[in-house]
C-alpha cells in the first residue's frame, strides 16, 4: 500500500513539474502581433544575448550610444523585431549600423522608434518598418536618458560605447571605447529568400 501511494505521489510531483507546453492558437482565433509574426512562415534567426534576462549591471552613465561587434548579421535579410530585459523604464531604441570608409566610420542604416519599456523585465517590440541587413551589420541601442537596458560582464566580448549623442547618417569610430558588456538584447531578423534556402 505504501509503495502504491509513493508511486501516486512521485507521479504528481513529476507532473506539476512538468514543463507547460506552449499555447496553440485554436482554429479561427486571434493571434497577437507577436504570433503572426512567427506565423507569417519563413525562417527567422536572433543576433544578441541569448539568456536575455542575465544582465545584473548598469554603468551609472546617461546618455549612452551602443553597437555590439561581437555577434553581428550573418547574411542578407530584414529586422523584424528585438526584445530586452529593462531595469528603469527609460526610453531606447534599436539601431543598425555597418562600417564606412574602411573602418573610420559607422553608417546607420537604419533605427526603430524610441520606446518606453512596457514594464521591468522583458519587453519585446515589433519594428513598424523592417530595417535591411547584410553580411556583418551590427545592432545597437541608444539610451538617451538614464540607462534602460543592464549588461553583463563578459570575457573577450567586445561592445564598442560612447557618451556623444547618435549621429545620423555617419559616426566616427574614434569616438567609441570598447568594453566587455553584453547588454540584454536580442534582434529577430529574417533572412531573404536566397539566404535562408
Amino acid at each position: 500500500m505504501r509503495s502504491a501511494i509513493g508511486f501516486l505521489l512521485t507521479g504528481c510531483l513529476l507532473f506539476a513539474c512538468a514543463e507547460e507546453p506552449a499555447p496553440v492558437p485554436q482554429t479561427g482565433g486571434t493571434l497577437s502581433p507577436w504570433e503572426a509574426l512567427w506565423a507569417e512562415g519563413g525562417r527567422i534567426d536572433t543576433v544578441g544575448a541569448t539568456h536575455i534576462a542575465e544582465g545584473d549591471t548598469a554603468s551609472g552613465h546617461p546618455g549612452l550610444t551602443v553597437i555590439e561587434r561581437t555577434v553581428t548579421f550573418g547574411g542578407e535579410g530584414e529586422v523584424v523585431a528585438w526584445e530586452f530585459f529593462a531595469r528603469e523604464l527609460q526610453p531606447v531604441k534599436l539601431i543598425v549600423v555597418r562600417y564606412a570608409e574602411g573602418w573610420e566610420y559607422f553608417e546607420l542604416v537604419g533605427e526603430s522608434e524610441t520606446v518606453i519599456p512596457r514594464q521591468k523585465g522583458l519587453n519585446r517590440f515589433i519594428l513598424r518598418e523592417p530595417i535591411p541587413v547584410g553580411f556583418r551589420y551590427m545592432f545597437g541601442i541608444v539610451m538617451p536618458k538614464e540607462e534602460s537596458v543592464p549588461f553583463k560582464k563578459v570575457t573577450s566580448w567586445k561592445t564598442l560605447i560612447t557618451t556623444r549623442p547618435l549621429e545620423r547618417l555617419r559616426m566616427r569610430r574614434d569616438g567609441f571605447v570598447t568594453y566587455g558588456w553584453r547588454y540584454s538584447v536580442r534582434v529577430f531578423w529574417r533572412p531573404s529568400a536566397e539566404e535562408g534556402s
